[in-house]
């Protein structure tokens, strides 16, 4: 899952570059590889729905990295 505050163009544009990589997993995986959700991670209620919409989208959250901030 990519999260984004505002560039929506960019983000399509890095998971355009992600579809392009060849997966090395399994058949077995189900679901989809990458997803963009926008939203504002200084908001509690934008990242509750954000967490909320990966499981949704992606099955499963496994790993959170937070590099928001200046």
């Amino acid at each position: 899952m990519i999260n984004y505050a505002n560039n929506t163009d960019r983000a399509n544009s890095l998971l355009s570059e992600l579809h392009d990589i060849p997966t090395t997993t399994t058949p077995i995986l189900r679901g989809k590889r990458f997803h963009a959700i926008k939203a504002d991670v200084g908001v509690k209620a934008s990242v509750q729905a954000m967490v909320k919409e990966t499981i949704e989208e992606m099955e499963r959250l496994d790993v959170v990295v937070s590099n928001a901030g200046w």
